[in-house]
């Protein structure tokens, strides 16, 4: 189970990191957008806005500081009801065509029309626009955000995070798995070592419990990998090639179950 939530998370940061700077990031479902809130402790700002009325928060989408707030300090969720507005296409860095819709461009029409069909009913409303600050759970904190201009939204969830206690920003989680990228790697290149030098120093460093989470997750793939290449040393001839690896591997993941393991086949294969 664990490893799944890991996947998962990886799944949505990688696709979130991919997304351009300058635009807003958007959850692709409810339920991922609950999942990535939950996980990160941070609050979620539902926008609900439909064609042919008011949409204030198409103009807030394009200021770059709301931007660069909201895709650090929340997760949000947007509910369009269309029918006023057509896909646009795009050619990407690797040549291929992708609609995108025109008023949130990081997503597609299907994306705020499921949104709008499927939870909009959740809030109470009397038209559109409409918006909430809503906890992690999805439970509504504050109602009739549209009212307020983007510097008192950014207030508004900076209050609701102080309320529901310590987050993740998403500026963290980007920076940490920079840093991590040095060890994935040397791990790829199967040096088990360096990998987890760099692993234990982030873990080390880490102050928060997503960041910790992140790094020890790392760490467990660098155990399996481990075992792999002790399973693959195993089926060695015996000779140096082999005796050479197990003792590197024993060496250098001394004190982590890997070691234990590398050691026990040195001393039943006579390396």
């Amino acid at each position: 189970m664990r490893l799944a939530l890991f996947a998962t998370a990886v799944a949505l940061l990688s696709s979130a990191m991919s997304a351009r700077a300058d635009e807003a990031r958007i959850a692709p479902t409810w339920e991922e957008g609950i999942e990535e809130a939950t996980r990160r402790n941070v609050p979620i700002l539902v926008i609900l806005q439909k064609d042919g009325a008011p949409m204030p928060f198409q103009g807030h989408l394009r200021q770059a500081a709301f931007v660069g707030f909201v895709n650090d300090r929340c997760v949000v969720i947007v509910g369009h009801r269309g029918g006023g507005h057509e896909p646009s296409k795009r050619v990407e860095r690797d040549k291929t065509e992708v609609e995108y819709c025109p008023i949130y461009p990081s997503i597609q029409c299907s994306v705020h029309n499921t949104m709008y069909d499927m939870y909009a009913g959740r809030f109470d409303y009397k038209d559109l626009p409409a918006a909430f600050i809503c906890r992690p759970s999805g439970d509504m904190i504050l109602d009739k955000v549209e009212r307020l201009g983007a510097t008192a939204i950014t207030d508004k969830i900076t209050d609701a995070q102080s309320g529901i206690g310590e987050g993740v920003f998403f500026s963290e989680i980007e920076r940490l798995e920079r840093k991590l990228q040095k060890g994935d790697e040397k791990l790829a290149e199967g040096k088990l070592g360096p990998a987890r030098k760099v692993y234990e120093a982030e873990l080390e460093d880490a102050a928060k419990a997503v960041l910790r989470a992140t790094c020890e997750e790392r760490i467990t793939r660098l155990d399996a990998r481990a075992v792999e290449l002790i399973a693959e040393a195993r089926a060695m001839p015996a000779g140096k090639p082999r005796s050479d690896t197990l003792h590197r591997i024993e060496r250098e993941m001394r004190g982590r179950p890997p070691g234990e393991t590398a050691a026990a086949a040195i001393k039943e294969l006579g390396e």
